[in-house]
């Protein structure tokens, strides 16, 4: 009779027994699984991992599947007795996969939390969540309503101190935040095979912002030198960053670093709050430097056309970035790496609050089921003209101050070239798309598209009609109830913008500062030599 070690030898020499499955199958012909209460000897353990070859492996003297009783027949050693024993379950051949990388950007805004998800070759999702961090507290809006002198277009006055975030806006931020971390584990599930179908296949299910995928279990440490963090869980390594905008840095101490701790936990991503510069300079590189942005600046640059004195196209690009609680103007060239920024208190939501407080009908439920009056809506622009013109037209590249260039001698420095205006943000997007009659959002559509001054003023007048934001949100089903609300104030934003900027037509922009931010996440992890996913 043949040796056990021979045996296990004919049987491993087999055709297709070098698999996993293929030893498994050979181990239960030869010899059923032991009993669990089944021990067997160190030395026993040593003749076994001989014969297999795998030192490496860790056995367990309890099978790791279903106990079965032993076949008939079947010998076991007596105590201090030599001989074969029942085998251990066999190792398997082949280690577990390393977790899939997700790179995450994850923006905190004022009206919506966004986060872009990327495989480190192309885009997984874009997911946004309409969560309104800046809308005020109700004890700050009635502070701001008591107190002498005319309201900010943007955020309530306060006596001393940051604004309080509302306690139920938090809540949404951090429920969207946790969207984000199912939706990146779902990506992460999906990815695999064909590296160029990787994106294809993830992307729908991820966009969805559904879950039914492993959360996130485990967070390692924040990296040293990118400002990124991996969050490991099972099958996914999320690394990103996460940046919180106007509602943010404007929130009281208090306020701020309760949001931040608890959105750390969620995400593993340290908060960074964002200064209005910093914010436009995100935007700047989203809409010049990233691939899809880059073919904007350039289109726009291309089909501006003669100046209106004559002269050659503008060689330069104006930024406009519109969110709920700030607006960024950012100046340079389509090569500048610091363009020129300033950042004014001028938003969305902000607007909301002031054409309420125009109307007499404050934010309560009343006053948010209404829209805001054509009065009330020309009475935000004309301050939002005004709060603009108030803090940047002492800037060299503003038009007026290029127009005044233009009239010297010729003595000084040669003046800025005069800019294309590109607007972005979401009330530059959904506007846009709106004016296109989109029947769903199209991004190609939306980026690209043009919006004159014309078309933003009959916008604002239909939303401000009885019934006109209900209409949009009856005919457009992408249109969310909350941007809707928001949308105639965002528009009499713009109003007040392209009036200041004296432009009768602007480029619109669908990439921004989310780009930008997942442009530098990617940047830095293939600086310390993580390009590779």
């Amino acid at each position: 009779m043949a040796s056990w070690q021979e045996e296990w030898t004919r049987a491993l020499e087999r055709p297709g027994a070098g698999s996993a499955e293929a030893v498994s199958s050979s181990a239960d012909a030869l010899f059923p699984a032991p009993s669990p209460h089944h021990h067997v000897s160190a030395a026993e353990r040593d003749e076994w991992d001989a014969v297999l070859g795998s030192r490496e492996a860790t056995f367990n003297a309890g099978p790791v599947s279903t106990p079965r009783s032993p076949g008939p027949g079947t010998r076991r050693p007596g105590p201090g007795q030599k001989g074969p024993a029942s085998p251990p379950d066999l190792p398997t051949t082949s280690r577990q996969a390393p977790p899939r990388r997700v790179f995450a950007a994850i923006e905190l805004g004022s009206h919506c939390t966004r986060a872009l998800l990327h495989d480190g070759r192309s885009e997984l999702a874009r997911l946004s969540y309409d969560t309104l961090l800046g809308k005020a507290a109700p004890e700050a809006q009635a502070q701001a309503q008591a107190l002498p002198g005319p309201a900010r277009p943007g955020l309530p006055r306060l006596a001393s101190g940051g604004a309080e975030l509302a306690p139920e806006a938090v809540e949404r931020t951090l429920s969207a935040l946790r969207c984000v971390v199912a939706a990146a584990a779902e990506a992460a599930s999906k990815l695999g095979g064909d590296a160029d179908t990787e994106a294809a296949a993830a992307g729908p299910a991820a966009a969805g912002g559904k879950s039914g995928a492993v959360g996130v279990d485990r967070c390692s440490g924040r990296s040293e030198d990118s400002g990124a963090v991996a969050v490991e869980g099972r099958g996914v390594e999320l690394v990103g960053r996460m940046v919180g905008t106007a509602a943010v840095r404007n929130a009281s101490a208090s306020s701020r670093a309760a949001l931040a701790e608890a959105a750390e936990r969620i995400t593993g991503c340290a908060l960074e709050v964002l200064s209005g510069e910093d914010e436009g300079r995100l935007a700047w590189r989203g809409v010049t430097c990233t691939a899809v942005g880059g073919a904007v600046a350039g289109a726009a640059l291309g089909a501006a056309g003669p100046s209106a004195s004559g002269g050659p196209a503008p060689a330069a690009l104006l930024l406009v970035d519109m969110g709920g609680r700030s607006t960024e103007f950012i100046y340079g060239h389509r090569s500048s790496d610091r363009p020129a920024a300033v950042s004014v208190t001028l938003g969305c939501v902000g607007l909301s609050a002031a054409a309420a407080r125009f109307d007499g009908s404050g934010e309560g439920a009343e006053g948010a089921a209404r829209s805001p009056s054509l009065g009330a809506l020309l009475a935000c622009a004309d301050q939002a003209q005004q709060t603009i013109l108030r803090r940047c037209s002492g800037e060299p590249w503003w038009p007026a101050a290029l127009g005044a260039a233009a009239c010297t001698d010729g003595t000084g420095p040669p003046p800025p070239p005069p800019a294309t205006v590109i607007l972005t943000g979401g009330t530059a997007t959904t506007l846009a798309a709106l004016q296109l009659q989109l029947p769903a959002y199209d991004r190609d559509a939306v980026h690209g598209s043009q919006l004159t001054t014309t078309q933003i003023v009959a916008l604002m007048t239909d939303l401000s009609r009885p019934g006109g934001v209900a209409a949009a949100l009856g005919a457009y089903p992408w249109l969310t109830p909350e941007r809707g609300r928001s949308l105639a104030a965002g528009c009499a934003g713009l109003l007040g913008v392209v009036r200041a900027l004296q432009a009768e037509a602007c480029v619109v922009s669908d990439a921004d500062g989310l780009d930008g931010l997942m442009a530098e996440v990617l940047e830095r992890e293939a600086g310390r030599g993580g390009g590779g996913v």
